[in-house]
């Protein structure tokens, strides 16, 4: 299903390319209040008990870091890695909390 509150893969925004090691993402920007802006995001981490994700970002492109572009950037990037998963082109491994 297609929410049209949120922005889409192909209409709002593309995945330009992964890096060479296969551990980040690159999205480009192509409609929307950051038109223009690419966006590479890495050390993704989720955490099954908090329901919390969270990742390494940096911007190409000039870009007011705010609440707005959290939530921004953060649907896109629930929407890039629930793709990976279903597309079985993400690998997970479990890791320990540092505690252990």
């Amino acid at each position: 299903m297609i929410d049209i509150d949120l922005p889409s893969e192909g209409i709002d925004y593309q995945v330009v390319s992964d890096d060479a090691d296969g551990q980040s993402w690159l999205v480009e920007f192509i409609r929307g209040p950051y038109e223009g802006v690419r966006l590479k995001f890495s050390n993704i981490k989720i955490n099954g008990i908090t329901k919390q994700i969270q990742y390494t970002t940096s911007f190409e492109g000039t870009v007011d870091y705010d609440e707005t572009l959290e939530y921004y950037i953060s649907n896109v990037i629930q929407q890039i890695i629930a793709k990976a998963i279903v597309d079985k082109a993400v690998v997970f491994k479990e890791i320990g909390d540092g505690n252990e």
